[in-house]
């Protein structure tokens, strides 16, 4: 009884936190899907360490899901690729993760957990281990229709053999019928590390992109080395000649995963003092993919890939863009999440 009455404890206090995730727009999801958990990260001498994923739906629809893991490559640009053979340094943590269930169905406004499991990882050489928790919604848990296309038809004359009736084959073929799905999906990743960290991590190539009429925006450049990824917020802000610092931009949650060296990323300021940053998903065709980068605006910028919490806001002090211009410089850093310790992984400036 107590057992069962703590469990709906738990479910009780993941829905509250999805409500209050959502009113505050700090959240990765797609389609009704959301998820608490961004990334999971274990250790290697944690024997048989688990962790909880809990995630909700926040659609009028019961939702299903089919869980599974894959593996992926991060380009300079921070998109993703799937991959099925593991790059020079890159290795890959299915081996030695289980997870349950592996299928998932969600009443509407309704929540749930999932159970990871680290083993049989005691043994593995020192570095970083690293596959993504993929949830794939159910072909009838998308967007399902058929569309007719007049006056075409495939090159061989005829409609798709699915698509045919014998009622239809003696007719010329006027109109195609097409299926069209979309299906959807997010990723998160999961990470196994062994030893200790050898990680170093610069932030360089800065250069402000400014033109008439359009968004300011800061092209930078994270180079990571050592044996484990990098993440961390990004956080920008405009120090004036007096001395007066106003935050214009940022984003949470930017990863530089192994055995990538080098991410380039594109940011949009916000000039006018008042940024807010909620969110950050890498979007590859309708699978979301964290950790990324998304701009202070909330659209997705060039260069960007997932996942962010939290909100950030700006002082009282206006900013124009001549004064950004004509003076003082911008401070840019790379921190640590402060569950993890809140230290600045690397800084840099760029005079104005």
């Amino acid at each position: 009884m107590q057992s069962q009455t703590t469990m709906n404890l738990h479910k009780l206090l993941v829905v509250l936190v999805l409500l209050f995730i959502i009113s505050v727009n700090d959240s990765f999801g797609q389609g009704n899907l959301i998820l608490l958990q961004k990334r999971l990260v274990f250790s290697a001498n944690d024997k048989d360490d688990m962790q909880i994923v809990d995630f909700g739906n926040i659609g009028k629809e019961a939702a299903e899901y089919e869980v599974s893991l894959i593996n992926l490559r991060m380009t300079t640009q921070g998109g993703f690729e799937t991959i099925t053979v593991p790059d020079s340094g890159q290795y890959f943590a299915d081996k030695n993760i289980r997870f349950f269930p592996r299928r998932i169905v969600i009443a509407p406004s309704g929540s749930q957990t999932m159970k990871v499991q680290l083993y049989d990882a005691e043994n593995l050489a020192p570095g970083e281990y690293r596959s993504h928790l993929y949830f794939r919604a159910r072909n009838d848990a998308g967007v399902s229709e058929k569309e007719t296309i007049a006056g075409t038809a495939p090159a061989n004359g005829t409609t798709p053999a699915s698509e045919t009736t014998p009622a239809e084959e003696k007719k010329p073929a006027t109109d195609v019928s097409i299926s069209i799905r979309t299906e959807f999906g997010i990723a998160i990743p999961v990470i196994i590390r062994k030893g200790e960290s050898t990680t170093v991590v610069s932030l360089t190539n800065l250069n402000l992109v400014q033109k008439e009429g359009a968004t300011p925006q800061l092209q930078f450049t994270i180079e990571r080395s050592g044996n484990f990824s990098s993440y961390g917020h990004i956080n920008v802000t405009h120090v004036s000649p007096d001395g007066v610092e106003t935050p214009v931009g940022g984003v949470m949650g930017v990863a530089v995963y192994t055995p990538l060296q080098a991410r380039n990323c594109l940011l949009n300021l916000d000039i006018s003092g008042s940024t807010s940053n909620s969110g950050n998903t890498q979007n590859t065709s309708d699978t979301q993919i964290s950790d990324g980068l998304k701009n202070s605006s909330g659209s997705q910028t060039s260069g960007t890939s997932q996942s962010s919490t939290g909100t950030q806001t700006s002082s009282t002090h206006k900013i124009s863009s001549s004064t950004m211009l004509s003076g003082g410089y911008l401070k840019v850093e790379y921190v640590q999440p402060k569950e993890e310790g809140g230290a600045v992984l690397a800084n840099a400036q760029i005079q104005l």
